[in-house]
């Protein structure tokens, strides 16, 4: 399992992640169906999670199972090899990352002809802009965000998840366009104006496609660091142990009976919050 896996739980089901793909790509897409953690999950994704690990269909979750399941995965993406390369990382979850972009597009192709206007591209960044923009300046201060401060992390909450400072540093980095330690709306729109003309290249409209590459670089960038925390022996690439290893430990945080068996009242649950504020097992 990778470790993508709590962030994708805490973010939820987020198809659009507010700030929207253009503005480097702020929400990134979940990691297949894993064993997201720890908690606590809401109904939905324990369904989610129920459906790819419960092979017998008994409502739970067990060890073994989740070892059948990690097995295959790993099978499938190195063709039966026994190390899995980034590039086979990356290309596993080409699939899910497509219906992941898919799903984007038509929530914003507002209305329905199959290509996103600038202003339909626009919209969902501005709305962002707007939620982040607390004190009504009409700008966005990034010194905070790139210092990973209180204040920046406080700022960035919003309905789609929370936004760690290092993501609105890399928000920072490509839409202060005159490098003044601030975007405005006036760089926001322009920002969002030149990446638009980019993926569509004169056309018409931004084709679900076009959409989908601007998606993917995102989503390149971020496999890129899993894979890189995954290969605890920094050898390049991953054995099946490696590939593993996280849901190994997020099971045993969630299972708080120490039973090796998962139910949905553990899924949906909240689990025990340890003595720094991390989530941990119920004492006992």
């Amino acid at each position: 399992m990778n470790q993508g896996i709590r962030t994708a739980l805490l973010a939820g089901a987020v198809l659009l992640g507010g700030m929207g793909i253009a503005f480097a790509q702020m929400e990134p897409p979940p990691p297949p169906p894993d064993l997201y953690g720890p908690g606590p999950m809401n109904g939905r994704m324990a369904e989610r999670l129920l459906t790819d690990f419960d092979l017998n269909h008994d409502g739970k979750i067990t060890k073994a199972e989740v070892a059948k399941v990690e097995a295959q995965r790993f099978a499938a993406a190195t063709g039966g090899g026994a190390t899995m390369s980034e590039a086979q990382f990356a290309a596993s979850h080409d699939k899910m990352l497509r219906q992941h972009s898919d799903a984007m597009f038509h929530r914003i192709d507002w209305n329905g002809d199959g290509v996103l206007s600038l202003e339909e591209f626009a919209a969902p960044i501005r709305a962002r802009f707007e939620m982040m923009d607390r004190n009504g300046t009409g700008a966005i201060s990034c010194h905070a965000a790139a210092q990973g401060g209180k204040p920046a992390r406080q700022g960035m909450r919003g309905h789609g998840g929370h936004f760690r400072g290092a993501r609105f540093a890399k928000v920072c980095q490509e839409a202060d366009l005159n490098h003044d330690g601030k975007v405005t709306r006036a760089e926001a729109d322009k920002f969002i104006a030149q990446k638009y003309a980019a993926a569509v290249r004169g056309g018409k409209g931004m084709t679900p496609d076009e959409f989908y590459q601007l998606t993917k670089v995102r989503f390149a960038q971020m496999e890129a660091r899993r894979f890189q925390r995954l290969d605890t022996k920094h050898d390049g690439k991953l054995s099946e142990a490696e590939f593993a290893a996280p849901g190994a430990k997020i099971f045993a945080r969630l299972d708080r009976n120490h039973d090796g068996v998962l139910t949905k009242d553990e899924l949906t649950s909240p689990p025990h919050k340890g003595p720094r504020g991390g989530w941990g097992r119920k004492p006992g």
